[in-house]
């Protein structure tokens, strides 16, 4: 899910103000076939709306003005299409709360990451302290931040195009090239673009226990170390490891591929080290006496 050149150049032209379709594409020069279909993928990721049969636009309540208006605090002449095309803000999301970082820590191409960066440290954003070290400028943060809380916000408006309606949604940030989320919903849905996780999983797997009336989606197909992540980002309380566990000893499979996932949603590396180690050693807490029951439903 990215945005063009052309998208954003749209979008940039929209902000904090209403526009007919004429205008615009007289304006942008955009032929009006190629403008109404920039206007309907940015209504479906939430950025706009439309109304009066098409003729006017409006960014849903400021949001996106508002973001960008705080985002442009220290670069006054900073543009979105400085931060919002292709990977960018993928990029800019993920080393937000990075002190420092190097290239290789990027799952992008060498030569992509290296253009946006260039990009990034032309306009101030980015600077290298050391050779081979990167890192965000502190005056920069709010416009990760924007980035950030843009991609949420259209991630969230297709899931709810797709699911119908969301609960509850955790997003994971530990890439720069893409973005994993949970959506929790009240309702089973069938969907080409969204796999059941988690919970709603759990008994494939073999794990009995009861939903309670929540569903639960990823926009990433889950293999099984995936649901394992999943799990444990929606809650780490005493009862959701013992289920994990159970999962874990029910199903065989490699417990270091749960370390070398990127999309961890924020679950630490020790926290799944120690979790590990409680599967394979049988000892410490919770109650292993809870988890055999559990995997072999009693």
């Amino acid at each position: 899910m990215k945005l063009s050149k052309k998208e954003t150049e749209v979008l940039e032209f929209l902000l904090g103000k209403k526009a007919q379709a004429v205008e615009m594409a007289k304006a942008l020069k955009i032929q009006k076939p190629n403008l109404s279909a920039y206007l309907k993928k940015l209504k479906k990721y939430g950025l706009i709306e439309i109304s009066e049969g098409g003729k006017r636009v409006i960014i849903p309540n400021d949001s996106v003005s508002f973001g960008m208006m705080e985002a442009r605090g220290k670069f006054p002449s900073l543009k979105l299409v400085d931060i919002l095309p292709g990977n960018t803000p993928f990029l800019l999301s993920f080393i937000l709360d990075k002190k420092r970082f190097r290239l290789r820590e990027l799952d992008l191409p060498p030569m992509s990451a290296k253009r946006i960066l260039k990009k990034l440290r032309s306009i101030g954003i980015v600077y290298m302290p050391t050779k081979g070290n990167y890192e965000l400028r502190g005056e920069a943060h709010p416009v990760a931040a924007f980035c950030r809380e843009l991609l949420r916000r259209m991630y969230t408006a297709e899931a709810i195009h797709e699911l119908k309606k969301i609960t509850y949604a955790k997003f994971s940030f530990n890439s720069a090239k893409e973005l994993e989320a949970i959506f929790e919903t009240d309702r089973k849905t069938e969907s080409k673009k969204y796999w059941p996780t988690a919970y709603s999983v759990f008994h494939k797997y073999g794990i009995k226990l009861m939903l309670a009336g929540k569903y639960y989606y990823s926009n990433k197909k889950p293999k099984i170390e995936g649901v394992v992540i999943h799990t444990l980002a929606l809650g780490t309380d005493a009862r959701t490891l013992i289920y994990v566990s159970a999962f874990m000893v029910k199903n065989k499979f490699d417990h270091s591929k749960l370390l070398k996932r990127r999309q961890h949603f924020d679950v630490s590396r020790e926290f799944i080290e120690k979790l590990i180690g409680f599967v394979e050693s049988k000892e410490g807490f919770p109650s292993w006496k809870e988890v055999e029951e559990v995997a072999h439903g009693i």
